[in-house]
């Protein structure tokens, strides 16, 4: 697994997981599906702990948008498997990339009474 150490400068991380992603698209490409998932599983693994290190609602759900890409080819090499086992597991991962931002709702306040 790609570790980058929590609070690591952005201009360190990002040729990191740009290495990752070029790693698992390649992967997927030349239909290595298992070497794909597995460089899958391991940029999203370093977006999740680099996403925690984040305080402000926007970094966290940019990156998250980056770590669609590697979810979805995930996705899509375990359906190529064929393995039941291994599909729900993506599947469950998928669910739980999705629920790791909440979404900003603006805030729901009473009209002000003007009889007042």
């Amino acid at each position: 697994m790609t570790h980058v150490p929590i609070g690591i400068p952005s201009r360190y991380a990002w040729p990191i997981a740009d290495s990752v992603f070029a790693g698992t698209f390649s992967a997927a490409a030349a239909g290595r599906d298992r070497a794909a998932l597995h460089a899958a599983a391991d940029g999203l693994d370093l977006l999740t702990a680099w996403q925690q290190s984040f305080g402000a609602l926007d970094l966290q759900a940019s990156v998250a948008m980056h770590g669609s890409d590697l979810m979805f080819t995930g996705l899509a090499s375990a359906a190529r498997l064929r393995d039941p086992a291994v599909l729900f597991e993506w599947s469950e991962r998928a669910r739980h990339l999705s629920q790791q931002v909440a979404p900003g709702r603006p805030c729901m306040r009473r009209p002000m009474d003007s009889t007042s």
